[in-house]
């Protein structure tokens, strides 16, 4: 499942929030790992920026 939200800081920036649960994640780049990896939970912020705007808006 997956919800998307963004809030427009300006008219050039917009940030969106990015929040994973990752649940039995796979271990294809250490398949030799003994212990499973857990369950793991992500936080991250995304920004675009959009530069044509910013350069128009400087002139």
């Amino acid at each position: 499942m997956e919800l998307s939200y963004g809030y427009q800081l300006t008219s050039q920036i917009r940030v969106q929030p990015n929040i994973q649960y990752i649940i039995n994640p796979d271990q294809f780049s250490e398949p030799g790992r003994k212990k499973d990896l857990d369950n793991i939970f992500i936080l991250g912020l995304r920004f675009d920026v959009n530069l044509a705007d910013i350069v128009k808006s400087l002139k």
